[in-house]
């Protein structure tokens, strides 16, 4: 009754990333909804965005993780772009770049080679934008437990004696 005859349907194609290659297709994203509380470790090969609340550690590498305006995050963040638009409280470790929206509250340290923040980001830690060798990232577990951190050798900090 409503359709359109076969002639008049138009082909639709896959939705390209801007700057992307021609047969590279965009991701979906996974949600965390407005009203939802998780707890745990979340990893993931596609983007995430969280509107809820979530709990533990977030490993999104080579992906996208955006915190929006009602989103409440107590994790460390790894991912290849951080955008915060909602409250963070933990490490963020952007590949390229994290931003911090002017609804923005982080707690944490911030790991890019690109920051931007917005006029009225709030944010609370330090910044590091040397980032010229990978660093393993150290998790803290946010439900209570010790910090987990990689079994990397630390250096040598001590001065060296010099012949007097």
């Amino acid at each position: 009754m409503f359709r359109k005859p076969k002639s008049e349907l138009k082909e639709t194609t896959p939705m390209k990333q801007a700057g992307s290659q021609p047969n590279q297709v965009t991701l979906r994203t996974s949600r965390i909804a407005a009203g939802c509380r998780m707890e745990g470790e979340l990893s993931g090969e596609s983007n995430v965005k969280i509107a809820g609340t979530f709990i533990g550690n977030l490993q999104f590498d080579g992906y996208q993780v955006i915190v929006e305006p009602d989103g409440k995050v107590e994790a460390d963040i790894s991912a290849r772009e951080i955008r915060v638009s909602g409250h963070v409280r933990g490490d963020l470790r952007g590949r390229e770049s994290v931003i911090l929206t002017s609804s923005a509250y982080v707690e944490g340290n911030i790991f890019s080679k690109s920051v931007a923040m917005e006029t009225g980001a709030r944010f609370k830690g330090a910044v590091d934008m040397d980032i010229t060798e990978p660093r393993p990232l150290a998790f803290r577990d946010r439900r209570g437990g010790p910090e987990v951190v990689p079994s990397a050798a630390a250096p040598d900090l001590r001065p060296v004696a010099t012949g007097t």
